[in-house]
């Protein structure tokens, strides 16, 4: 607090007479025994006064306004208007049906010297003789021709089809007309899986047969099973022989599908599926838009499968900075299928379901193998499972409508002191209240509000209702936006009396964020709050009581007493001019170097133009010499208290302070 400026000025000092006489027809005097020695005036004016509280003031014709902040008496939290987010979950499966597998080839070929080796006995050694000549070749069989393993890539290690079929074709690469039963065999199940009859097939030439599959048992481990071979030899024909030479047989596999067993899946996908997560909001919540600043995602996949799935969750048109949200989870042997996945710092588009404007999410599952370089067992009537559900969701913020709902909050504050301003009781009336509003919430708001002012004089109050509050309407920086709620108690109140004045402040708030009302979507962002400041403008039409306002002035050094001795006695004497309105009582403390105090003295000053006069003792006199410092204390009061008065800039209270004293003097006549 600045001090009160005080001038002082000294405008006499005391000095010793000489012992000089002088005759009295020389002197052209007036004598008289009282002397004033004017020790400094007091201009106080009550604008640098007031301004010198260290406080906000205002002053205009009508008087001076003393302005208090009052910082964050209600505050709404973007968070606390967050509605809760409801679980979402899906859940879905999808048989592994069967598989298809691709065509394959499989193949090998019977020499005649094999041929023979098979037939055995006579017909061996007759086949060996015949190698390399040019006769005419016998008719031999029937006999077996052997068994001759398929070679070639198979996808089954072991399955039922359910359609398919295989086409062998039979090559004779032999001199001679030949015609042979072939018996397609599954050595891993010991059982035939079918079987061709070509009957007289030209040397030289091809023929096919197709046999279905439907309903079959296949392994990987089939032969071919050449049970009969017959040829009616060259009828005489001399023929160029050459044992070597070979019955090819080609088996091409089409059309194949394994119901169940164990095969090579031709690809590794298993399924994609995409649909909506709904999030089952309250009536009336519509969100186009969520931040998600953490979330739990709950996952459980079930495989039938003996080998490694991975699933793969995606949410279109979201957003985790680095592109759409997407996770990858293997599941299978050795590994959990239950499991739950941080989502954070996502947004999520809710807009992208067809049929459902808001409150859906966009979600693709894709399932596919993670190795397909080796046979996997399957059946088609099992299933995977999946099971995704987001629990526990905070939000950064919100886009979409809220529906219609009100809250309330109050806060109380006691106000007991302006600056450091010492008094009994201080009322203001005429006080102009502004709550100012700083709103960054993106929704339509009516604010309400009780404020209860209760000091000694009693409990005053004020009511305002149905206040829009500003916002924005665009997601566009800046976005916080300006109200003022004025609020102006009857002047006749005294709404503020310190100290112990309580306010209290119990506020309503009334959403309406619908469709209906608002032509563009809401928005709530974290971090982008409400903030309400009062702003109390306390105009100085006042009643007061002992208010105590105090300077010191600093003499330098002690008072020079020395030429006391010729004062017969001394007062201290304040003329005063007052139009303040105020009554003072004056206290002057006289304070030695170590600023204890010396004396007291009390003046009491009415309104108006006055003198005051207060008589020293001896003993006080004689102490002036201690005094280096006069501490002054005005102590003010309304006149007819408890009604109030209005103090304007320039109200003004000037004050003469004097040291007065009366000479010892004596008068000789010393003519003869």
């Amino acid at each position: 607090m600045k001090k009160i400026v005080i001038l002082i000025f000294l405008f006499g000092f005391l000095s010793n007479c000489s012992n000089e006489y002088l005759g009295l027809n020389t002197l052209n005097i007036s004598v008289g025994p009282d002397i004033n020695f004017p020790l400094g005036t007091i201009d106080m004016t009550l604008g640098n006064v007031v301004g010198n509280l260290g406080m906000d003031t205002q002053n205009d014709s009508t008087g001076i306004y003393i302005e208090t902040r009052l910082d964050s008496v209600a505050t709404i939290y973007a968070d606390s208007l967050f509605p809760e987010i409801p679980v979402a979950s899906i859940s879905d499966s999808f048989a592994m049906g069967t598989v298809q597998l691709p065509q394959f080839q499989l193949q090998n070929g019977m020499s005649l010297s094999q041929f023979g080796s098979a037939a055995g006995g006579t017909v061996a050694a007759l086949i060996n003789s015949l190698n390399g000549t040019t006769q005419p070749f016998p008719a031999l069989g029937p006999a077996s021709g052997g068994s001759y393993p398929t070679l070639g890539s198979s996808p089954v290690c072991e399955a039922i089809l359910t359609s398919g079929s295989t086409t062998l074709q039979i090559t004779n690469n032999w001199p001679v007309p030949v015609s042979l039963n072939v018996v397609l065999y599954d050595v891993t199940n010991g059982a035939v899986v079918t079987s061709f009859q070509f009957t007289n097939v030209p040397s030289g030439s091809s023929q096919s047969q197709t046999k279905s599959l439907v309903g079959k048992t296949i392994s990987g481990n089939l032969v071919f099973d050449i049970v009969s071979v017959n040829t009616p030899g060259s009828s005489g024909s001399p023929v160029y022989i050459n044992t070597s030479e070979e019955i090819i047989m080609n088996m091409s596999m089409t059309g194949l599908e394994a119901q169940s067993g164990s095969v090579y899946f031709p690809t590794s996908e298993l399924s994609t599926t995409s649909d909506y997560m709904n999030f089952p909001m309250p009536s009336g919540v519509q969100l186009s838009k969520i931040l998600v600043e953490s979330a739990k995602l709950f996952y459980k996949i079930s495989s039938p499968l003996q080998t490694v799935v991975t699933t793969e969750l995606t949410m279109p048109n979201s957003n985790d900075g680095f592109g759409e949200y997407s996770i990858q989870i293997n599941s299978g042997p050795l590994l959990p299928d239950t499991g739950t996945i941080l989502m954070s710092n996502v947004e999520l588009d809710l807009t992208s379901n067809p049929n459902a404007s808001y409150n859906s999410l966009g979600y693709i599952v894709h399932s596919f193998l993670a190795d397909i370089s080796n046979c996997i067992e399957f059946d088609q009537s099992e299933n995977l499972t999946f099971e995704f559900s987001i629990q526990d969701m905070k939000l950064k913020g919100i886009e979409g409508y809220l529906g219609q709902f009100s809250f309330q909050d109050s806060s109380s504050i006691d106000i007991d002191s302006i600056g450091d301003l010492s008094f009994d009781y201080l009322s203001f009336y005429e006080p102009q209240i502004d709550f100012e509003i700083t709103n960054g919430l993106g929704i339509p708001m009516f604010f309400s509000l009780d404020l209860d002012s209760e000091n000694q004089f009693g409990k005053f109050s004020e009511k305002v209702t149905n206040f829009p509050v500003s916002y924005p309407s665009e997601y566009i920086y800046p976005l916080e936006r300006e109200s003022v709620m004025e609020i102006r108690p009857e002047a006749s109140d005294p709404f503020i009396s310190l100290p112990n004045n309580s306010l209290k402040f119990e506020f309503g708030a009334d959403i309406v964020s619908t469709f209906q009302q608002n032509a563009f979507e809401n928005f709530i962002y974290k971090g982008e709050d409400l903030n309400a400041n009062v702003i109390l403008r306390q105009k100085s039409n006042i009643a007061l009581k002992n208010l105590l306002i105090s300077d010191t002035i600093d003499l330098g050094s002690p008072i020079d007493t020395s030429g006391f001795y010729r004062i017969d006695s001394l007062f201290l004497s304040l003329s005063y001019a007052n139009n303040l309105g105020l009554e003072f009582e004056t206290t002057l403390d006289f304070l030695n170097s170590n600023d204890s105090i010396v004396m007291s003295k009390n003046m009491s000053l009415m309104d108006g133009i006055g003198d005051v006069t207060v008589s020293l003792t001896k003993a006080e006199i004689g102490r002036l010499s201690e005094v280096s410092k006069i501490s002054i204390g005005l102590n003010l009061s309304t006149v007819g208290l408890p009604e109030s008065i209005t103090l304007f800039p320039e109200s003004s209270v000037l004050m003469n302070l004097s040291l007065g004293g009366k000479f010892k003097l004596k008068v000789v006549d010393l003519r003869p």
